[in-house]
């Protein structure tokens, strides 16, 4: 490992935590969703594998099915918002910038709607549930 890989390690604020969860990422560019599985994730940011390149700086729309239950019986889904930060073929990074937890059907994933942008420039995806 390299001296500047070691130093970015160290410089960041959140410890990553090493996680197998799926995950379904919706962009602007594209109107189905991309699927793949969070490798790593933190109170910051999300790691996962991706079957198509993201560009960094691109604004996404990650939901990942949250392997608790609430009450002990009901399907959760974390939904964020965030800006691709580092992306390279099979896996991309992404900053959080939002995020909330949502109620799901039992084994299921909201529906991502396509990002839209607000009169202010700011992306932002809903979820259909």
């Amino acid at each position: 490992m390299t001296q500047d890989r070691m130093d970015a390690l160290e410089r960041r604020r959140s410890i990553r935590f090493p996680v197998k969860l799926q995950v379904r990422c919706r962009t602007g560019r594209y109107f189905d969703d991309l699927s793949g599985e969070v490798l790593n994730m933190s109170s910051r940011g999300v790691l996962f594998t991706t079957d198509r390149k993201l560009e960094p700086s691109e604004r996404v729309s990650l939901s990942i099915s949250w392997p608790a239950l609430l009450h002990d019986q009901v399907h959760l889904n974390l939904i964020t918002e965030g800006e691709v930060v580092r992306a390279e073929p099979g896996r991309a990074a992404v900053r959080i910038d939002k995020y909330e937890f949502r109620t799901a059907a039992r084994g299921m994933t909201p529906v991502l709607r396509p990002l839209v942008v607000p009169s202010n420039g700011r992306r932002r995806a809903q979820a259909n549930l």
